[in-house]
């Protein structure tokens, strides 16, 4: 799909009153862009305050905003070029697909309180889950993409009380 043709004006605009803005599923698996742009997208969800279930599977996005008010409850990036997630008090999310992320490098994780179970890609360097109460297992590989020692550097885990498998 041409870049321009899909992405015009963002997935929503308030000027005209324009989009996406009561979607609660969108799946966009395998999507890909292309033309001026469309290596690097950010999209942008911010004003798409009843998303419920994101599908970027496989996609050439590489960059997502979501909205501030918590009610996202699945998040599929699996395949994406993602380089870094940083999700905040998404409290219903409680799947979280991040399964061949290649490039994803950094995690950071603030009051999801549904999430429970999480696998971290074998490429990522930072990893920080902050005041995620039910996460129960957490998964991280001790070799990397190419079977290497695990690039891990930096892991804060912290007031995550359900935590049992590590």
């Amino acid at each position: 799909i041409p870049y321009n043709d899909f992405f015009v004006g963002g997935v929503y605009s308030n000027n005209p009153p324009i989009g996406l803005k009561n979607i609660k599923t969108l799946i966009l698996s395998g999507l890909t862009l292309s033309g001026d742009g469309a290596s690097a997208y950010d999209l942008n969800l911010s004003n798409c305050q009843k998303i419920q279930k994101l599908d970027i599977s496989n996609s050439s996005i590489t960059k997502i905003t979501l909205p501030s008010k918590a009610v996202l409850k699945e998040l599929n990036l699996s395949g994406t070029n993602i380089t870094s997630l940083n999700l905040a008090n998404q409290t219903f999310l409680h799947t979280l697909n991040l399964n061949e992320c290649l490039k994803l490098t950094s995690i950071t994780l603030t009051n999801c309180s549904s999430l429970r179970s999480l696998s971290i890609p074998k490429n990522v360097t930072t990893v920080n889950i902050i005041n995620c109460e039910s996460l129960e297992v957490l998964s991280i590989p001790y070799n990397s993409v190419n079977n290497s020692i695990s690039p891990l550097v930096t892991i804060n885990i912290d007031t995550c009380p359900g935590l049992k498998t590590f």
